[in-house]
């Protein structure tokens, strides 16, 4: 049995479940009219929480990584770093804070902190703090996410949110993004970067009808629309290091992941290919970035 911190503001309601690697359960909010309108496809609270095989649904934070690194190693000039793949999988996926529990810092009602600090071990062989600070406001809910460097010697890093959203058709996402990074059929990107021009995205029918849809901008405008079947339009908008962007929704799933990062897939090993969004963190150095959803 998990604990849960609840926040309220207004009409607007967002559950916590620290225990569970900080995710954001459930969250509606409040629109211009007073209607509540849910904003995360909510996480099935009910069923046994599995940290390896977690359900499909709400918001849970990426840290150190976002989505696939090969054959869960780092290739690395002073030498490889052997991760932990991910059961079933050959590659290491989404980092290792969504599988941990979170220490709450402080909980307000509107407002929630929660700190998570990881010691090396074999999942990621450096030590970080991750920090992730909730806000609920009527219209919006606000995530900021950080990741601190506290081992001894740089280390690669990446941050990332990975929020659920209402994705029944008919559904229609908008947003301004550079092509789509080629990738093999593991979702790993390849060392082949795509044009840097931004343009106007739009998917929506045939894109989703039957069929898995799963797509990666290196470069977007930070900001997009979902409009579902019912409700206001979902707004999103991310902040900071979270300048790249993952779409997925599985063939007729009931839910849309819009997931701001701060690196593609296998950034880490694409050593000298541009645009990826690798970062070195040095000792103490810091990453961070935000979303904001609102309606």
């Amino acid at each position: 049995m998990t604990t849960f911190v609840s926040l309220n503001a207004g009409g607007a309601t967002a559950r916590i479940a620290p225990d569970w690697g900080a995710r954001i359960t459930a969250c509606t909010l409040e629109d211009a009219h007073g209607a509540r309108q849910a904003v995360l496809h909510p996480y099935p609270e009910s069923e046994a929480h599995r940290p390896d095989h977690w359900g499909k649904g709400g918001l849970y934070p990426l840290v150190p990584f976002s989505g696939r690194i090969r054959d869960a190693r780092l290739r690395r000039p002073d030498g490889d770093r052997t991760l932990v793949p991910h059961p079933g999988d050959a590659h290491a996926l989404h980092g290792i804070a969504q599988r941990r529990p979170w220490e709450v810092v402080s909980a307000t009602d509107r407002r929630a902190v929660l700190q998570y600090r990881h010691a090396p071990d074999a999942h990621w062989p450096w030590a970080f703090d991750a920090g992730m600070v909730v806000q609920l406001e009527p219209h919006q809910l606000r995530v900021d996410i950080s990741l601190t460097n506290r081992s001894e010697e740089p280390m690669p890093a990446g941050i990332g949110l990975h929020p659920y959203l209402p994705g029944a058709m008919p559904l229609h996402i908008a947003y301004d993004a550079a092509a789509a990074w080629p990738t093999d059929a593991d979702f790993l990107a390849l060392p082949t970067p795509p044009a840097e021009a931004i343009h106007t995205h739009g998917l929506g029918g045939s894109d989703f009808a039957g069929r898995d849809c799963t797509v990666f901008h290196p470069r977007w405008q930070q900001r997009a629309t979902v409009q579902g079947i019912t409700g206001t339009a979902i707004d999103l908008r991310a902040e900071g290091a979270l300048d790249q962007l993952i779409v997925h929704r599985p063939p007729d799933g009931p839910y849309v992941c819009l997931e701001p990062v701060s690196h593609m897939p296998d950034a880490f090993n694409l050593h000298d290919v541009p645009g990826t969004g690798t970062r070195e963190l040095r000792p103490q150095g810091r990453l961070a970035g935000g979303l904001v959803l609102s309606i």
